[in-house]
């Protein structure tokens, strides 16, 4: 009987000395500003207290965020703690510059154990110009889908290539029709003011009706009775 006793006071020992076995977010938690960002820390017995601290990439300083105990539902300053059992999740739903970096965390369960999980916020990308439809995307269809999506590409780019070609040789053809329906039309008008002009040159006029004499001259058709 009296080692019967012993064996439940030795059992009921170790089932209160189980160890908490912490598991935390591994690796860097990276989001982008304005996002949400969400670290967990996970133990196998019920949490009973809970701290947790920030410090900055630079160590410059050490904010304490939580310090509560457990279970709960806890909010400061846009972060968010939850505890339930064996598990607690930092939530923050907007991430600024001012919350990354270690989050140290100090688990209290049947043990007392330390953990560290780090946060990086990064500038969000500007959508607008970031070119989603590239060279480099072409390519890459081109690569993996040659037979189908490439040909259909091919077709598009040559097809834009003819209408680059027709929109520059055309402005180019219809200028140089234009001028030269300027020169012919300007000589013509400069022509007939020469003839209805009063005071043009007499031996301009002179000298043209004698080399028209000339040619009547020369001509073997024209006879005297014709003159």
């Amino acid at each position: 009987m009296l080692w019967a006793l012993l064996l439940l006071a030795a059992s009921g020992s170790a089932e209160s000395t189980e160890w908490d076995s912490p598991s935390c977010t591994e690796g860097v938690v990276s989001v982008f500003r304005g996002e949400p960002a969400v670290m967990a820390c996970n133990i196998s017995n019920p949490f009973s207290h809970i701290t947790i601290t920030l410090c900055t990439y630079r160590g410059e300083s050490r904010q304490l965020v939580f310090s509560e105990p457990a279970p709960g539902d806890f909010s400061r300053d846009g972060w968010r703690l939850w505890v339930q059992g064996g598990q607690a999740q930092l939530v923050i739903e907007k991430a600024q510059d001012t919350q990354a970096g270690r989050y140290r965390w100090i688990l209290t369960g049947n043990q007392r154990n330390s953990e560290i999980t780090t946060l990086n916020v990064s500038e969000p990308q500007d959508t607008f110009f970031t070119p989603s439809y590239g060279p480099e995307t072409l390519l890459t269809e081109l690569r993996t889908d040659p037979e189908g999506t490439g040909q259909v590409v091919l077709i598009i780019l040559a097809l834009v290539a003819l209408v680059t070609l027709v929109a520059l040789v055309v402005p180019v053809v219809l200028l140089a029709c234009m001028r030269a329906w300027r020169r012919r039309h300007g000589a013509l008008k400069l022509y007939k003011l020469l003839q209805g002009s009063s005071w043009a040159p007499v031996g301009l006029w002179s000298r043209g009706a004698s080399e028209q004499e000339s040619a009547r001259c020369l001509d073997p058709t024209v006879t005297s009775e014709t003159l």
